[in-house]
């Protein structure tokens, strides 16, 4: 009878983990179970840093062009410097020349950071005229050019009429042909940005525009 009740009492203890013996007790944690370790996450985990320490590793491709945009811009920028010192040099930040010096400066900046960044890449891959088509395809898209047409368009039209009504017209058909619709959005827009304009030539820089 003691045999019978010293053996109820062993049966009724749960097994511990130090009592499992055998083929249980040599399973790792992601072999006992695998719904809390996936299986191929470390591996594949370790593949994703090696790919990404590569693409750190590996120089970027120049884009067509990139490197002649970067030096036209650069040239461009310091053209509008040149130009907007010689309004008034730096005689004070209300000088009619202060606004477009402070564009300008911001535009050499830009220019200096795209052209380095384009001078570090590899240079492109392709050349000539398969280049030349591939710049126009890529830097030419049909949205660029109807913008390029519209700003040329609002530079001739500044000498016809008043600065604030083509200022107006260009705005408006620029964020109404971008947006592809919203011509109230595109009035409103362009109605607030001119009043912006008015209030800080004439009140902060004391410029009249025409």
């Amino acid at each position: 009878m003691n045999h019978h009740a010293s053996l109820g009492r062993a049966t009724s203890q749960p097994l511990q983990p130090d009592h499992l013996t055998g083929p249980l007790r040599s399973l790792s944690p992601a072999q006992s179970n695998p719904s809390r370790y996936p299986s191929g996450s470390n591996s594949a985990g370790a593949s994703r840093l090696s790919t990404q320490e590569q693409d750190m590793k590996e120089p970027k491709i120049r884009l067509v062009g990139e490197l002649v945009f970067g030096v036209g811009l650069l040239v461009l920028s310091l053209v509008i410097g040149c130009l907007a010192y010689g309004i008034s040099g730096f005689s004070s930040i209300n000088s009619a020349g202060a606004f477009p010096l402070g564009i300008s400066f911001i535009m050499v900046a830009s220019a200096l950071w795209c052209l380095v960044e384009a001078l570090a890449k590899k240079p492109a891959a392709v050349h000539g005229l398969a280049a030349l088509r591939q710049f126009c395809r890529e830097h030419f898209p049909i949205r660029i050019v109807v913008f390029v047409a519209l700003t040329i368009a609002y530079l001739i039209a500044m000498d016809w009429v008043s600065f604030y009504v083509s200022t107006f017209v260009f705005t408006s058909a620029c964020i109404f042909y971008l947006r592809r619709g919203g011509l109230l959005l595109s009035i409103g827009v362009s109605a607030a940005m001119l009043a912006i304009i008015y209030l800080m030539f004439t009140l902060v820089f004391s410029v009249y525009l025409p």
